[in-house]
């Protein structure tokens, strides 16, 4: 191993933010150092002499799961320290009163990122912000997202190193041993974002630099490290959830709110422009859809209303309408505002897809089939929204409940009322209102023709060099088929394609006649051109020939569980038509609330029939279906 000198430098600043992922305990990978790799890891109190000279550098952003890694390992420290759980030496530290839950900053990220990419050799002098910075020097570089959990783990070791004698931190006795795990443990930190650059790229001084910045900052000289006492029992007035001991604001965040006035807007933007579709039949569209605004006091009033843990709708509202929702969760699962806000719209919305709705005018017959909230999202002249949810403690003997609330103004679901007005879009919108002539910017609800060529292409291209006999999976090259078709986009296989995926589904639809391929992707910021995950769909079901290959052309249970359905369903010779659906289903509690986008590709005529073959193999084109021709330069029967 290299020898390595450090010396100290003569400033000790930092600084903080607050990110926006909850976090679920996650262990942590074990981490082996070689020969030939070393770990340095400095608070901005370190000078590194002999530090590689930057010839070159590589700088990128870390994925939704290296994000993942770092803000998870940060809260479950910061959650064991709080519960009273973190040992230092074999002595338990007392609980803290009031420790708070970071959540993800791309405002921190990203300046963080760029003060990586300058391959330091010390701190930054910005001020009021917290900063870690982490070098890991190496021959070879593992995956950033493995970076993402042992930085902070190497940081937070400090404690055990070192030692932690004190609660009250002392800059000149404890800002060169534990630094970094101190701004970690910072009670009043809530907000992380981190980036990384690979340095001396093409010497043999390779490092990889991981900056993490912090807000509010810690390590102030003389001020608490964190307030001992019960845990969550001196969380601020406004943090009153305590999801494994940390202090989290009651409520929606600034993204659950987002997600649900955007989930509003495209549902009313959809039936406006007329491409609503809801048991099989396309709505009308609509002269008068207003657009949607979050209003704050609409907000306070339902935060207020479902913090009473009300067991139906509020009375007296004054021409405000209203909808709800109850979930009981189970007893050891505490769940996101987020996820339910997210949850609580996707259901409300269902309700078209369950029951329709035969006539614009809302009779109490139609009321009465149960599309209320529905209808209450999509009223024309409703403009205002705002949502609160609360926790309600002791309500169930099943679990803990939770109530979301949001309320509207004016108020829909007036009886004899028409929800919409339908006609030509936007044609009677009221006086002083302009007509936005997309689906809203950033909200997608189906590929556009760019992004469905493009997923077409990609199925073509596999099935082109099956028939030519010029794919290679795994390292075997497979024969040529005589009879595979070149499929094309059909709308009408899209329509269900796109129906399904809507649903927001966590597995296959039942009944569609139709072969069927999932995708799922998660992604901590907000989603705009929905195309590209068509395309990385596709390549993610292609690549399960180059993981587990392709040994047979005849479906069996054992080739399809070896794990390339999606795969042989692209390569299946008669599935001819495709037709695809993209939604993006906003926060996913499952995955530590980013968002969730479904994939959902149909086809016909389905493919993976057990006992039958995949393709028939022989001359390419030689055997094409009546009604097709050999088009030779794809070796495909079109």
């Amino acid at each position: 191993m290299r020898s390595v000198l450090l010396f100290p430098a003569v400033s000790s600043r930092q600084r903080h933010f607050q990110p926006f992922f909850p976090f679920a305990l996650f262990s942590f990978f074990s981490v082996v150092f070689s020969s030939h790799s070393i770990v340095l890891y400095s608070m901005r109190t370190v000078l590194l002499l002999l530090f590689a000279s930057a010839i070159g550098f590589l700088c990128e952003e870390f994925s939704e799961q290296g994000k993942l890694n770092l803000l998870n390992a940060h809260n479950e420290y910061r959650s064991k320290l709080a519960l009273g759980q973190f040992s230092v030496r074999g002595v338990k530290k007392p609980a803290a009163s009031r420790m708070r839950k970071m959540s993800w900053s791309d405002k921190l990220a990203v300046p963080a990122g760029k003060f990586a990419e300058t391959c330091p050799k010390n701190h930054s002098e910005v001020k009021q912000i917290g900063e870690n910075i982490f070098w890991h020097y190496s021959n070879t570089f593992n995956t950033p997202e493995e970076y993402g959990t042992q930085a902070p783990q190497k940081w937070w070791q400090e404690f055990e190193t070192n030692g932690w004698d004190s609660l009250i931190y002392n800059h000149a006795s404890q800002r060169f041993q534990i630094g970094h795990a101190v701004q970690m443990a910072w009670h009043a930190t809530s907000k992380v974002g981190c980036g990384y650059a690979k340095c001396g790229m093409g010497t043999p001084d390779q490092t990889l630099v991981v900056v993490c910045r912090y807000y509010k900052k810690g390590n102030m000289e003389g001020e608490s490290i964190y307030e001992e006492g019960t845990t969550c029992s001196k969380c601020p007035e406004e943090y009153q959830k305590c999801p494994f001991g940390l202090c989290e604001k009651e409520g929606l965040s600034e993204t659950g709110k987002d997600f649900i006035l955007t989930r509003h807007n495209e549902l009313r933007s959809r039936i406006a422009l007329g491409k609503y579709m809801t048991r099989n039949v396309t709505k009308e569209p609509a002269t008068n859809m207003l657009k949607l605004n979050w209003n704050a006091t609409l907000e306070s009033s339902s935060q207020l209303f479902s913090s009473g843990c009300p067991a139906g709708h509020s009375k007296n509202r004054n021409n405000i309408g209203e909808n709800m929702y109850w979930w009981t969760s189970p007893v050891i699962t505490e769940t996101d505002s987020d996820s339910l806000g997210n949850r609580s719209s996707n259901l409300w919305e269902s309700e078209f897809q369950r029951y329709g709705w035969t006539e614009n005018k809302l009779s109490q017959e139609v009321f009465n089939t149960g599309i209320g909230h529905a209808s209450q999202m999509s009223w024309a002249r409703t403009s205002s929204i705002g949502c609160g949810v609360s926790k309600c403690t002791g309500g169930s003997i099943e679990g803990t409940e939770y109530v979301v609330v949001c309320q509207y103004y004016p108020a829909g679901n007036y009886i004899g009322l028409n929800i919409y007005e339908s006609g030509e879009t936007c044609s009677a919108c009221p006086n002083g209102k302009k007509c936005e002539s997309t689906s809203l910017p950033g909200v997608y609800s189906q590929f556009t023709a760019t992004g469905q060529q493009e997923i077409v292409d990609a199925h073509n291209k596999l099935r082109s060099s099956l028939a030519k006999g010029t794919y290679v999976a795994k390292g075997t090259k497979q024969p040529s088929a005589t009879n595979m078709k070149k499929m094309i986009w059909d709308a009408t296989v899209a329509t269900s394609a796109q129906n399904y995926a809507n649903t927001c589904p966590t597995g296959h639809s039942k009944g569609s006649g139709y072969g069927e391929n999932l995708y799922w992707s998660w992604t901590s910021g907000k989603p705009s051109a929905l195309d590209t995950y068509g395309t990385v769909a596709s390549a993610a079901w292609e690549k399960e020939f180059q993981d587990y290959g392709l040994n047979s052309l005849t479906m069996d249970n054992a080739l399809f569980n070896s794990g390339i359905g999606h795969a042989t369903q692209m390569a299946w010779a008669n599935s001819n038509l495709i037709g695809c659906g993209v939604k993006n289903c906003g926060p996913d509690s499952t995955m530590n609330n980013m968002n969730r986008i479904s994939v959902v590709c149909q086809y016909k005529a389905p493919g993976n029939y057990m006992g039958e073959t995949i393709y028939q193999q022989g001359s390419t084109c030689s055997k094409c279906p009546d009604s097709t021709k050999c088009d030779t330069a794809s070796g495909l029967c079109a």
